[in-house]
């Protein structure tokens, strides 16, 4: 006897919620550092970004909100510590990765044979 049924993301356990996001953050992360790396020898205006996470969110505008007096050379605006840059593009991926694995696993159909 064979069984048919539909699953979503939220079907399936937090635990295997949050290794599907990990990996596809990993995998989103090698990729951006690819691209961070090669942003990251151009040449800027001001100022020259200090790590590839930086070079890769400035692109990106990720946040841009939070380091905006910091590009435009504002003397009173805060210099963004490289954690920062950090956290702020591992926010951005996690954000990705996760609408990622909610439209992949939606009304998947799953077989089950007795």
């Amino acid at each position: 006897m064979t069984r048919y049924f539909e699953i979503s993301f939220n079907d399936l356990t937090s635990e295997m919620q949050e290794e599907m996001i990990e990996s596809t953050m990993q995998s989103l992360f090698e990729e951006v550092q690819i691209e961070g790396e090669a942003l990251f020898t151009k040449e800027w205006n001001n100022p020259q970004p200090v790590t590839w996470q930086e070079a890769w969110v400035r692109y990106n505008a990720v946040d841009y909100i939070m380091w905006d007096g910091y590009e435009k050379g504002d003397p009173e605006a805060d210099v963004p510590k490289a954690e920062e840059w950090n956290d702020w593009l591992q926010d951005h991926l996690r954000e990705i990765a996760e609408k990622a694995c909610y439209s992949g696993v939606h009304n998947m159909e799953v077989e089950v044979t007795i």
